[in-house]
């Protein structure tokens, strides 16, 4: 059944009146952000930030602290806005038309007088407007990094709200109509394809230009191939087995493609494919809660928009690989399964997969089975679904006590789980993380109750258009692991935790992303008896807004750091192929498979099918005794000096040549001086 035709009280007008004071709202609110490159910086690279104010004839001038203040005419920019949004508002039109060609309540007029009216949601800005003044009149530099920090949160609100009704549907319920079917849409089908083809040759470029780390990334494929080699499920730059690190094994399940294929782009490949998969069960949630498969179509593309989606695939770090993505899928495919009653589905199938990809998982489900006590008990349902919700909800949390006490310490000899010391000084073991929820209150107080957790909930549910608020008790599933990555320090602090910014860039927020995906598909269900924001309408608010904050925060075409000629993740610097990535293979021509060779982080994954790949870094590992030192048996050197985190640019700044050069020889150089070979000598009796 479709959603209730949208209200329409506007005349030609009124919807005149509030399309210009759209566009005033929107010039002035550019006007402020892009007085200096602080507030611009939140949008764009300081370099495009002078080149933009420079072609919109304005000037740029530099303050002794560094921050360079741009003087620009509003004129200009009252004429940039209106430009936008009167091209916005025509396409607008002709598109929704052309969506509703079958419904004859919308005439071209009406479609443009509506989408004319909706430019009042530009007036939200002013709102930032004031939290900017109240903060600079004040003195307040919470307030000031709050408007700061959340410019382009508000820009992707006000966009997906004047552009929500541009994609919805506007045909009326029909009781005799049989529910929508549940297959999936074309649309949808073709988006997961394109998704899965931009990030496949995105991951497969950063690996041909030598840019994927070993570390986190290619490490996982060098597990595969010490696994089909005999060498155990490990890499040589772990502790021992990779238990140790996280009881993390699904990727285990590519060995029998592996086998025929053993190569790093398998991996991302099939990376790109599960988490493309997410927008399958999204879609069936949706049109079960909406029951439109318009609703449920613009949501599915909403995710493959979402910008913490996105950084699962390529990390602020351009780290592309990480088995814990796989669990995204799958936790979303159980959660479908449980919602359905398919129990034995989900705890014979999904649940056990989930849990293969990683030990975080066990976090969502604790509260996951809990939510489902309080849901068959909230709908009367039988024992059946109690006994379901219980026993997941006290398996979970074994599990996850096991895991963290027991399992994971014993393959590391005893010690710790080594992500403990990433929440600073709480602590740098679970004992002491959960004494310091007891005898420091204030400061995780302070940490949870700041800025930066409140700019972390923004990246997380902005993009969705909020939709997740609108079905608060399966949000709340998220909100126990939410708290605990709010408590993570994973960089020296410069300053107080309501300023230390923490942001999604990595890997840790993906327990979290089903659950919110999870929250929206059923807050869609919220608005399908709504006589002005129907379920469609609600997606189409999504869809518009994650595409805004991807523009501002993906590392994909979307965005504009892939564009962008003054930024480091501009598509010309990762993705062409440089001279220094054609050097390479002169490289592999001087070493033999059989040998075992320590390298710089971004070669390595290079040798990962040599005998051995040692880390060559300034991180102590256990291989090299906790020592800034390559293992005794280490036979050839090679060193990166053409990568940006490159600390070793000529051979005497090599330790092993200044401190051991009856040790150590320097092969001929014909790599155009980007590697730097050492070969061990022979040793004379």
């Amino acid at each position: 059944m479709n959603s209730h035709i949208p209200a329409t009280e506007y005349d030609g007008r009124n919807s005149f009146v509030f399309w210009c004071a759209g566009v005033f709202s929107l010039a002035w609110f550019l006007a402020t952000v892009l007085t200096d490159s602080q507030s611009a910086g939140t949008l764009m690279s300081q370099g495009l930030f002078v080149s933009l104010v420079e072609r919109l004839g304005g000037e740029i001038e530099s303050t002794p602290s560094g921050v360079l203040l741009a003087d620009l005419s509003f004129v200009t920019l009252l004429t940039v806005s209106a430009v936008l949004n009167g091209v916005c508002l025509v396409l607008g039109t002709v598109l929704r038309k052309c969506l509703n060609r079958a419904a004859p309540s919308i005439s071209w007029k009406r479609a443009f007088i509506d989408l004319a009216a909706d430019g009042k949601w530009w007036l939200i800005l002013l709102a930032w407007q004031g939290v900017s003044i109240v903060g600079l009149l004040a003195g307040s530099e919470i307030l000031q990094s709050l408007a700061t920090g959340t410019i382009p949160f508000w820009l992707a609100i006000a966009c997906g709200l004047a552009n929500s009704r541009v994609l919805c549907s506007v045909e009326t319920i029909r009781p005799d109509v049989k529910p929508a079917p549940s297959r999936l849409s074309l649309t949808t089908l073709i988006a997961m394809l394109l998704f899965v083809a931009t990030f496949t040759a995105m991951n497969w470029q950063l690996y041909a230009n030598l840019q994927t780390p070993h570390g986190d990334s290619a490490m996982y494929e060098e597990h595969l191939w010490n696994i089909t080699h005999g060498k155990g499920f490990r890499s040589y730059l772990d502790q021992g087995l990779f238990l140790g690190e996280h009881i993390q094994v699904i990727h285990l399940l590519l060995l029998p493609i592996y086998v025929l294929w053993p190569s790093h782009l398998l991996l991302e490949l099939s990376e790109a494919i599960a988490l493309a998969f997410c927008a399958i069960p999204v879609f069936r949630i949706a049109l079960r809660h909406s029951e439109s498969r318009r609703a449920a179509t613009l949501l599915s593309l909403a995710v493959l928009m979402y910008v913490p989606l996105h950084f699962l695939e390529i990390s602020i770090d351009l780290k592309t690989f990480r088995p814990i993505s796989f669990g995204v899928p799958l936790l979303l495919f159980a959660i479908d399964s449980l919602e359905r009653k398919r129990y034995r589905m989900a705890f014979l199938l999904w649940i056990p997969l989930t849990l293969m990809a990683k030990e975080d998982f066990a976090a969502i489900f604790a509260p996951l089975g809990l939510w489902l006590v309080w849901h068959a008990w909230k709908e009367k349902q039988n024992q059946t679904d109690l006994k379901v919700g219980i026993g997941l909800a006290l398996f979970s949390i074994v599990y996850l006590i096991f895991v963290i006490k027991f399992a994971i310490p014993w393959f590391r000899s005893g010690a710790d789980v080594h992500y403990a010391r990433y929440f600073g000084a709480l602590g740098n073991s679970p004992g002491d993380i959960v004494r310091s929820l007891f005898t420091q209150p204030g400061a995780v107080f302070g940490r949870l109750c700041s800025l930066r957790t409140l700019i972390y909930a923004a990246v997380l549910l902005v993009p969705l258009g909020g939709l997740s608020l609108l079905s608060p008790s399966r949000l709340l599933v998220g909100v126990p692991l939410f708290g605990v990555l709010s408590l993570m320090q994973l960089s020296e602090e410069t300053g107080s935790a309501a300023t230390d910014i923490l942001i999604p860039y990595h890997h840790f927020h993906a327990p979290l992303v089903p659950i919110l995906l999870w929250s929206a598909a059923a807050g869609l269900g919220r608005l399908k008896e709504r006589p002005r924001w129907n379920a469609s309408r609600g997606a189409s608010l999504a869809v518009f807004s994650g595409l805004v904050t991807a523009v501002f925060f993906s590392l994909s075409p979307l965005g504009v750091a892939f564009w962008d000629p003054y930024s480091v993740h501009n598509w010309k610097s990762l993705y062409v192929v440089d001279e220094r990535a054609k050097q390479i293979d002169k490289v592999l021509a001087q070493i033999p498979e059989d040998a075992r060779v320590a390298s710089t982080d971004f070669v390595h994954p290079r040798f990962t099918h040599y005998e051995r790949s040692y880390d060559y870094s300034q991180y102590p590992r256990k291989v090299s005794g906790y020592e800034l030192r390559v293992p005794d048996d280490t036979d050839y050197i090679v060193i990166d000096t053409g990568h940006r985190y490159s600390w070793i640019h000529s051979p005497d700044e090599v330790p092993e040549l200044r401190d051991e050069p009856d040790r150590w020889e320097l092969l001929p150089d014909n790599t155009k001086g980007y590697f730097l070979i050492l070969k061990r000598r022979e040793e004379t009796p």
